[in-house]
């Protein structure tokens, strides 16, 4: 390595090794069970190309004088939970894997810098420009301001933004972002932070206060209630509000905003170019924005699946149709209903009353894109809607016992439903929003018998998409995306539980809800006891209050909401994330009666046109 003035090259054998680490990372069995361990609660991105790769891309020799200096990897001082936990998880990994494949023992520190100068960032980037620190494993949002002043490996960890809600003025009403953008509003964030630049830049007609001690400096300015809100990653302040010494646990709450973001550590971009150095970082730094497609690959099965499932019913029907509309109480739709009620959830997830309330009621992921980028004009809606609202009444159904977030969501996707086909088509539907009794046939069961019945036309119930469901129901476009979770309730505190994998023994009570997607992961903890409750999620949860499991499966923020609560006695319990993120949607019956050929051509190419461009654009 050399210095000239304050500025520290490293080699390009030195940075592919590390990029080839941090690749390794996000494959390693014991990283992964840190992450989990840790309870961040998105998943950790996939290396694009890691499908095709035979060995990780690591270069002949690593380039670091190991026998003679001090490998050293730097955070920010009092990064707080689960910020700390990390980076030290990050720190000891990237050691492990670099001995393991070069066969040395490095001699390594972990070093804690002061950001109360420079901020972090500002901080950060100094120590590994200057040699002081070769990698800095704090986890860092990736944007290109920040890519031309350092190198970044691949991310290896996936949030979100957030903000924390104080007791501050509980008067003052805050649901979203940007009920923050007002007078009389005081907001902090960390210094030299991502939300340094997003708090001046989006919500400047508040106060700001910036704290250059970390994000738990700025977190106390809530504790001592000085500020309305603080912006930050979603994951810290989770884990900050659950603290009862914070003295937040009632009053404050958080809610996540934006997309997902990407988190990654880095290194110097003072690198010395050498001919035989083998440069994999031009193929990861020009593929890194791709991860974001990567993080919904599941999508492409699905719509692939439902595109292919839609060809052949339409054609099937071509030639075999109903000769009335029921059939041993099976109740057949048009395919123009059906064709509004598609591209009315198409024209949802980029309506703004639906986005503004799908963020006040705190769901923590993203919206799935379902309309941006597609090219679209005007939404493909036919040109009648083939329902006797005159005489009938429109019937959207959920189950009983929802519960928190899941009622108002599933209420919110019903009104907004309502007024788009209200709007379209210039009319007044008569609709009514029932709630079914899931106790004997379960949560799915329940809904499909719904909609094929004719009881009900559109299921508004969340419900996760995957090939068996998909086969049996016509899911429209998903509204919402969320993840896998389990929540560890009070009883037996004793008893470790970390991961889900750490249920799977005897001994253990599970709960889940009958019917639900989450009676699929029954064979991965089949030594535990497993109780199936029909009666809702909230009746699942109510175990968890008794003490009568010692964790439940559920929706992650189901269970972070009931956690929240404080009347459930279970402030002492913790919810972990697991799994990819999923994707949820409505739907109606897959018993669609079509009225001809040519409606039914017209209606597929689009479907189609509309699917690959959202795949390959």
């Amino acid at each position: 390595m050399k210095k000239q003035d304050t500025i520290a090259y490293v080699s390009q054998e030195f940075t592919n090794a590390i990029d080839a680490a941090f690749i390794e990372m996000t494959e390693d069995d014991e990283f992964i069970d840190g992450y989990r361990n840790i309870g961040l609660i998105f998943p950790i991105p996939e290396y694009i190309y890691s499908y095709t790769m035979t060995d990780y891309p690591y270069p002949d020799k690593f380039d670091f004088n190991y026998k003679e200096k001090v490998f050293t990897l730097c955070y920010q001082t009092n990064p707080g939970s689960p910020r700390g936990e990390t980076h030290e998880l990050v720190a000891k990994t990237l050691v492990r894997l670099l001995n393991k494949r070069y066969k040395i023992n490095l001699n390594y520190q972990i070093k804690q810098y002061d950001t109360s100068k420079l901020g972090f960032f500002g901080t950060l980037a100094n120590a590994v420009n200057s040699g002081d620190c070769q990698v800095c494993v704090a986890t860092t949002i990736i944007d290109s301001t920040r890519s031309a002043q350092v190198h970044f490996q691949w991310p290896y960890e996936t949030s979100s933004y957030g903000f924390l809600r104080s007791n501050l003025d509980p008067e003052i009403i805050v649901n979203n972002v940007q009920d923050l953008n007002k007078t009389g509003i005081i907001i902090g964030t960390a210094g030299g932070s991502f939300y340094e630049s997003f708090l001046l830049k989006q919500v400047s007609a508040a106060k700001a206060i910036i704290v250059n001690t970390g994000s738990q400096g700025a977190l106390q300015l809530v504790k001592e209630k000085k500020v309305h809100a603080v912006l930050g990653d979603i994951n810290d302040l989770l884990t900050w509000s659950k603290n009862t010494s914070n003295g937040c646990t009632t009053g404050c709450f958080v809610k996540g905003f934006g997309d997902p973001v990407l988190m990654a550590s880095y290194t110097t971009k003072n690198i010395l170019q050498n001919n035989s150095a083998s440069n994999n970082n031009d193929a990861i730094l020009s593929n890194l924005t791709m991860i974001v497609q990567r993080m919904y690959t599941a999508r492409f099965f699905i719509v692939l699946i439902v595109v292919i499932g839609s060809l052949l019913l339409n054609c099937g029907s071509l030639f075999i149709q109903p000769t009335n509309s029921q059939s041993t109480n099976i109740q057949y739709v048009s395919s123009d209903f059906i064709k509004a009620i598609d591209t009315a959830f198409l024209e949802m997830t980029d309506d703004d009353e639906y986005i503004d309330g799908y963020r006040n009621i705190g769901l923590i992921f993203p919206i799935p894109e379902c309309v941006e980028n597609f090219g679209i004009t005007e939404f493909p809606y036919p040109d009648k809607f083939d329902f006797n609202y005159k005489e009938k009444v429109f019937t959207m159904c959920y189950q009983k016992n929802a519960g928190s977030p899941r009622q108002e969501i599933h209420e919110l996707v019903a009104k907004v439903l309502v007024k788009l086909l209200n709007r379209r088509y210039k009319i007044n539907l008569n609709y009514e929003v029932k709630q079914l009794d899931t106790s004997k046939l379960g949560y799915f069961g329940t809904m499909k018998n719904a909609v094929d019945s004719g009881e009900c036309q559109v299921i508004t119930a969340t419900t996760i998409i995957d090939n068996d469901r998909a086969s049996q129901i016509h899911f429209q476009c998903p509204f919402e995306s969320s993840s896998y979770g389990f929540l560890r309730s009070t009883l037996d505190p004793h008893i470790i539980i970390n991961t889900v994998k750490d249920l799977n023994r005897t001994g253990i009570t599970v709960g889940i809800s009958a019917g639900t997607f989450y009676e699929s992961f029954i064979p991965q903890i089949k030594a535990a006891t497993i109780v199936r409750s029909g009666s809702g999620t909230q009746a699942l949860l109510k175990l968890v209050s008794q003490g009568k499991v010692h964790a439940v499966l559920g929706d992650i923020n189901d269970l972070i909401s009931f956690q929240r609560n404080f009347t459930n006695n279970c402030t002492a319990c913790n919810t972990r994330g697991f799994g990819t993120t999923v994707e949820m949607a409505s739907f109606t019956t897959k018993n669609i009666a079509f009225s001809s050929a040519s409606s039914l051509v017209v209606f597929s190419s689009l479907f189609l046109i509309v699917t690959f461009m959202w795949i390959f654009f």
